[in-house]
């Protein structure tokens, strides 16, 4: 059971003196993603370019986050620890899109769903970097099966201060992104020992070997 306000309650102790280092953090990453779409511009390299650096930030943020709820001293250069695991990164963060992409084809709902099941294999790849892609896509399954409805109400739960974003010329995100995935960290501590195992033939035979 997800326990959502416990999630958000630690978050913020979590971040009690430590809120400079994470606006810091998340305002350092969305610079390198600023540069990432001025290379976008360029032909198919563009699109390598960016996409690897969606891949390489996302890893790094999972670092970041998990730092805090581990009691560990979270540093502004954990944010570029996704660098060290780049190729996975990358791969993850493609197959992620693909993958949502496909079964948003068919409906929304189906996409929805998909996307919250593949919502922690960056956390689980960043705590086992020897994993390969389609075993942290597998173990985000595993992890968020029948978990799916509490983790979109932890989503929704964020939807009142992401309205009054705009209000801070979006400067309020520099403090509501951290806060939401330190959040999401929390939640996936929480869950990832209520995880049921799955042999690992659950994933396709194509699946496993495309990382």
């Amino acid at each position: 059971m997800v326990q959502r306000v416990q999630a958000k309650t630690d978050a913020k102790a979590q971040l009690s003196g430590y809120w400079g280092r994470a606006v810091g953090a998340f305002l350092l990453a969305s610079l390198v993603m600023m540069a990432g779409s001025v290379i976008s511009m360029i032909p198919f390299v563009g699109w390598i370019g960016t996409t690897i650096l969606s891949g390489v930030m996302a890893l790094g943020m999972a670092v970041f986050s998990l730092k805090f709820t581990s009691q560990q001293k979270p540093d502004v250069g954990d944010i570029f620890k996704g660098f060290e695991n780049f190729l996975k990164a990358w791969g993850l963060s493609i197959v992620i899109g693909i993958f949502t992409a496909l079964w948003s084809l068919l409906l929304i709902i189906p996409g929805i769903i998909k996307a919250i099941s593949y919502s922690m294999a960056m956390y689980v790849l960043a705590e086992n970097p020897e994993m390969r892609v389609m075993e942290a896509l597998e173990k985000s399954k595993q992890i968020t099966k029948g978990h799916k409805w509490e983790l979109f109400v932890v989503s929704l739960s964020f939807i009142g201060w992401g309205l009054l974003v705009p209000f801070t010329l979006g400067i309020g995100s520099l403090w509501l992104v951290p806060y939401m995935n330190i959040t999401m960290a929390n939640v996936y501590n929480q869950i990832k020992g209520q995880a049921t195992t799955i042999e690992p033939q659950a994933a396709t035979h194509v699946e496993n070997n495309l990382m």
